[in-house]
Order: C-alpha cells, then structure tokens, then sequence
C-alpha cells in the first residue's frame, strides 16, 4: 500500500511539473506584433533623424505626418524597405559599409514583418552616431494603446522626408521606373504561371509627365481591384487599397508617382503570393536615365498582363 502512494505522489508531481512547464511555455511565448508596435518603432527612428539632423546643424524639427490613408501592413512594409534603404544610403555616404539588402518573403505581411525591417533600419542608423557625434541610445517612445496601418504609414513618409534631409537622395523617375520595372516583373510572372502569352501590340509614348505617369498608376491599382472581385481565383486578400493623391491643382512630383507604386506593387506582390507563387519579392537594382514617359511605359506593359488574367476562367 505505501509503495502505490509513493508511485500515486511521484505520478502527481509529474503531471504538475509537466502542466507547470506547459504553462511556462504559454505565457512566455512570444506575441503576435500590431500596428501599434510598429508606429513606435517609426517613432524611435524619427527621433533618431531628429538627432542627426541637430548634430549636423540641420532644422531638427521633424516633419509633420501627412494625412491618414487607408493601408494594409503590406503597403506600410514597402515605406519600411524604403526607409532601410535610405539609411544604407546615408551609411554609404558617410564612408560605412552598407547591410544586406533585405528581401519580402512570399507570405502575407504581418505587422511582425513591418517591425523587423525597422528593427533594422534603428541598428543601421545607430551606427552613424559616431560620424555625426551623437548619441543614438536613448530610451525608445511608449508603445501607444492602439495604431492602425494607416497611421504608421503616415509616420513612416515623414520619416522617409526627413531622411532626405540627412542626404539621403530625393525621389527621381530613376526610383519610380524601378518600383515600376519590379511590378511588370511580379505581372509577367503571374501570366507566365497561366501559361498565357500577351499578343496585343503595347504602343509607347515619347513624352509623359509626373501626372501621366501616376494616371497610370492609378488605372493598373483600379485593373487590379477588378479582376479581384470579379474573378476568386485572384481575390486579393483584404483588397485593394488607393494610395494618397496629390490635391487638386497642386502639381504631382515624382515621390507621388513612387507612392503610389509602391503601393501597386505590394498589392501585386500579395496576389502572386495568394496564387501559390514562392520567390521572395527583391526589388530590380538601381535604374538610370528613366523619364516620366518610360515609367508610364513600363506600367502600361505591367497592365496587359493583368488585363489578360481577368480574360481567364
């Protein structure tokens, strides 16, 4: 009898040490990132330009966050890439080795992903703190109660303005025709995965503006949202979302027409992604010698591809 309640004891303590050990593993266990997250880590980046700029004898005043616009952490994360490499930039041209470029990975963005690629962009700038005799380990801002996608993208184009400040290069057609070059690559790719061929002859332009370009744009992100809700088979997950637009009468600059590819080209991504596709999203390299005119070109070709899915079953 008393050695089956040794046995009865020793089986109770397991069974509390194995629930102990489970609970442990439960409560430790990393959470999910939010929006909220990732508004702080833009923030902690913003206060580090801020710095800089001081130390550089810059107006250390930091832009003001534009107006919110509806986004997806998809779209906020191409701000985030944006912002990572305008700090390998400054890197650069401050005599310091640039970090590895970091690629999309084929899988629905999460706010994780927007806030590991700002972990890296803080850890890249930190770096310029000697070149510029400042100190860069302060205590990081309050994560606030609650932030949507939209917000963070707010913050992250007024980081991305004040990088600009810093050094980093103003937005060309250079940038645009490559954000542009990489959404034709993403839409060639998907007709391609359909075994479909485009036959229809794509007549160029000579000469373009910011505005047609971003026109463009604009008509490729409406195609898009067509052929998803018109067809399941390409449902983008949580749909399209419209970029910011310059107001009526003020002129469109190049950083618009960029905006708004990024925008496009995240929303393509993301239904390559959805249809079984695997390669990581890697931007073209840097381009030179592009116009308005070959940006909108490029967009054009990329609108066939999407206009020939939507004729598919």
């Amino acid at each position: 009898m008393l050695l089956f309640l040794n046995l009865l004891n020793k089986r109770k303590t397991s069974l509390a040490l194995a629930s102990a050990l489970a609970t442990s593993l439960i409560t430790t266990a990393p959470q999910a990132a939010s929006p909220a997250d990732a508004f702080q880590r833009a923030q902690h980046l913003g206060q580090m330009i801020e710095r800089l700029l001081h130390s550089d004898l810059h107006e250390a005043t930091l832009s003001k966050d534009p107006a919110i616009s509806p986004s997806r952490p998809r779209h906020v994360l191409r701000l985030a890439s944006h912002a990572y490499e305008n700090v390998q930039f400054l890197k650069s041209l401050n005599g310091l080795a640039e970090d590895k470029i970091i690629s999309t990975s084929a899988k629905e963005v999460k706010p994780d992903d927007v806030v590991a690629i700002l972990d890296a962009a803080i850890a890249s700038t930190k770096a310029l703190a000697p070149i510029y005799k400042v100190d860069l380990n302060f205590q990081a801002p309050a994560v606030a109660a609650k932030k949507t996608p939209g917000e963070v993208m707010a913050r992250l184009r007024a980081v991305n303005k004040d990088l600009v400040k810093l050094g980093a290069p103003k937005t060309l057609p250079n940038d645009v025709y490559r954000v542009s070059l990489g959404i034709k690559e993403q839409a060639k790719a998907m007709t391609s995965s359909q075994g479909i061929t485009i036959t229809d002859k794509i007549e160029n332009v000579k000469k373009a503006s910011p505005a047609d370009a971003l026109a463009e744009v604009i008509g490729l992100i409406n195609d898009l949202d067509k052929l998803s809700k018109s067809n399941t088979r390409y449902a983008l997950p949580n749909g399209v979302a419209t970029p910011p637009r310059p107001k009526l009468g003020d002129p469109v600059t190049p950083a618009n027409v960029l905006l708004a590819t990024q925008f496009a080209l995240a929303d393509v991504y993301s239904l390559q992604v959805a249809t079984g596709y695997k390669k990581d999203l890697v931007l073209p390299p840097a381009q030179a010698g592009r116009n308005p005119a070959d940006v909108k070109n490029i967009l054009a070709e990329a609108r066939y591809h999407i206009k020939a899915l939507s004729k598919t079953k």
